[in-house]
């Protein structure tokens, strides 16, 4: 038990006076002489008596009134229980809503960001009306004191949610007693920051952090992964995650018109890449994916593209260079080559540096192992590269590296086992309408012939044989990284004669192109509220960013970093230059609906926006309130009729 205004408990002293009225003030007593008291009757002796028990129970009623009204002008309250605090009238609040686009799923016909305004509306009624409340301004970054929040201040955006600063900016502003409450959908990322600041707070700051996360979370998105100007196709990846997505609508839209369309179905946490192809007259520069489907968040339903110049790839292909030859030559035989530079060096020859400029990295034949070849394959280097690894059923290469040896075993297959055939078996292309095999004349490869090869390969199947094996495969790390494995060496080898074929060049430029297109290219991409490098800063001359309709968004110069705030497709016109397209996306971290939790410990709590309120609601009607009001009423009848009744005198018989 404990009081918020100790200050009252002063009160009591007024018992004193409450003694002295009672039991010290000098009484008049008229003496009366009898020369006999056989006349007075016993019930008289006994009157007196009760009168005198009357007056202390009087004293008492009187006194225990004092004492219960000093308890309710003290705030008397449950210490143990640290939510009371928020019905001290002499506390001060800090809250914060999170701003960012999570905010917007829509769970029971409302958003995350309306069932946070409706928690902080809902706390502000509840609360004492003395209570100071500040909430945290997202535009000006600080803290505005407004005793009634207005909901319709509250605006989402893309973005980081802002969460880090507005914890700095708390433990800047406020006192040490004071408290902060976070209300928040608590993706990972903003989890994240929370457990980054929270121990600046001070040990008497309480920090009440409210969670809005859905129950039962899922979503649908989109994501653009390239579009191929000979083949007139625009490749994108659809996602389902937390839900099976039954049936969906895939659309490309070039100025609003509608140029291609497919139906999609992806299972529950899985993915699935389509191929639209849309007539190369209609294939303009810029236009937009979109995704039609049941989806509680739509932010990520859309997605842009442009149609990107011609660029050169660089590939670095490393293990025995006389075997890896060939796969150089077939690369720069290709159709509308891209690759550039064609690196070829040994196991033992191969930098950081080498890594550093090559887009595709090429395992083959490999000879010796590699530090800098070692690092990178367990992601403590460039975990952003494409690796395309050729496995030797007798050379065992991967005893050279144990950290492909280890991801192998976890993602491409426990249980590889070579397998040898004389007379060989023929290489099988799964479907020639997908994107991968489009424009072979037909699925089997019958001068093609492997003759030796590792069996068991896991992951997506790229290339089968004709006895049913998969031949090339292709699985995504858990941090990002694209592999796509061969069963067999792409080289000059007596394992296959893939090499003395015509369909050598096709097979190696479009696993080539595959194992990028896998990985999406983040660091050319540009995030909606996300900052990055300007780059035009420290030139002489600068940019402006135009959005669609026409209107001047940005000037872009002497800034150090620039952002958009929106996805979209804008026009950058650089000073003395030709106007160039700049798309804009959503940043998958925003639709990642994966949500976690803390336990509460010393003054932070963790609640459930429900459990929230009808805890504090329990705690307006608190217990020890409604119980002295309860003492206070009766004792104030009891003193009337105590008073009444020691008041009365007595009449004289007649």
């Amino acid at each position: 038990m404990s009081f918020f205004e100790p200050l009252y408990i002063w009160g009591l002293l007024a018992i004193a006076a409450l003694i002295a009225v009672h039991f010290l003030r000098k009484r008049k007593v008229q003496r009366l002489e009898f020369s006999t008291l056989r006349f007075f009757s016993t019930s008289a002796v006994r009157t007196s008596r009760l009168r005198n028990l009357k007056k202390i129970l009087l004293f008492l009623a009187r006194a225990l009134i004092v004492i219960a009204i000093v308890a309710l002008f003290a705030g008397i309250h449950n210490k143990d229980n640290p939510l009371h605090i928020l019905h001290n009238p002499g506390t001060t609040v800090y809250t914060w809503i999170d701003p960012s686009i999570s905010m917007e799923y829509v769970e029971d016909d409302f958003s995350l960001g309306e069932r946070a305004t409706s928690v902080l509306d809902s706390v502000l009624q509840i609360i004492p009306s003395s209570v100071l409340h500040y909430h945290y301004n997202d535009i000006s970054g600080e803290f505005v004191l407004e005793r009634n929040f207005n909901s319709d201040t509250y605006r989402s955006r893309f973005g980081s949610s802002g969460l880090e600063h507005a914890v700095r900016e708390f433990k800047q502003t406020a006192d040490e007693n004071d408290i902060l409450m976070l209300i928040s959908d608590f993706q990972q990322n903003t989890l994240k920051q929370l457990e980054s600041v929270k121990d600046i707070l001070s040990a008497q700051s309480l920090l009440i952090a409210v969670s809005t996360a859905p129950k039962d979370p899922f979503n649908y998105s989109v994501r653009v992964h390239s579009v191929e100007e000979g083949e007139s196709t625009v490749y994108a990846t659809i996602y389902a995650m937390g839900k099976k997505l039954d049936s969906g609508l895939v659309t490309v839209e070039i100025d609003g018109m509608r140029v291609g369309e497919k139906n999609v179905s992806v299972e529950k946490d899985d993915s699935v890449r389509i191929a639209i192809q849309i007539s190369p007259d209609l294939l303009q520069n810029k236009g937009k994916v979109r995704l039609f489907a049941e989806d509680p968040f739509s932010y990520d339903n859309t997605d842009f593209f442009s149609k990107s110049e011609k660029s050169n790839q660089g590939v670095l292909i490393i293990g025995n260079t006389h075997d890896n030859r060939v796969i150089a030559s077939a690369l720069k035989s290709a159709r509308n080559s891209r690759w550039s530079p064609i690196v070829v060096k040994s196991g033992s020859e191969v930098t950081s540096g080498d890594i550093r400029e090559a887009h595709l990295i090429i395992v083959n034949s490999l000879d010796e192992p590699s530090r800098p070849l070692d690092l990178l394959l367990s992601n403590k280097t460039f975990p952003e590269k494409s690796v395309l690894y050729c496995l030797d059923p007798l050379a065992n290469d991967l005893q050279l590296l144990p950290s492909a040896r280890q991801i192998v075993s976890q993602h491409g297959g426990q249980n590889l086992s070579e397998l040898h055939d004389d007379n060989g078996t023929h290489p099988v292309i799964p479907d020639t309408t997908l994107g991968l095999w489009r424009g072979f004349p037909k699925t089997v490869s019958d001068n093609a012939r492997v003759f030796r090869y590792l069996t068991n390969l896991e992951g997506r199947a790229l290339l089968n044989t004709s006895n049913n094996n998969t031949l090339i495969s292709s699985f995504t790390e858990p941090q990002g990284r694209r592999w796509v494995l061969c069963a067999t060496p792409l080289g000059i080898t007596d394992h296959n004669n893939l090499y003395q074929t015509g369909f050598y060049v096709p097979l190696i430029d479009r696993i080539a192109r595959y194992a990028l297109l896998s990985v999406l290219q983040e660091d050319d991409r540009w995030y909606a509220g996300v900052s990055r490098m300007n780059p035009f800063f420290g030139e002489e001359n600068g940019a402006e960013i135009y959005t669609a309709n026409g209107r001047m968004l940005h000037r872009w110069h002497t800034q150090p970093s620039v952002m958009i705030e929106k996805p979209g497709i804008y026009t950058l016109k650089q000073d003395g230059e030709a106007h160039k397209p700049l798309v804009v996306t959503y940043n998958p971290e925003d639709a990642d609906f994966t949500y976690d939790s803390f336990d509460s410990e010393g003054n932070i709590l963790f609640k459930e926006s429900e459990q929230f309120i009808s805890a504090i609601s329990e705690l307006r009607n608190n217990v020890w309130s409604f119980g002295i009001w309860i003492l206070l009423s009766s004792l104030l009848v009891a003193e009337l009729f105590l008073w009444g009744k020691t008041s009365t005198k007595p009449t004289s018989k007649k």
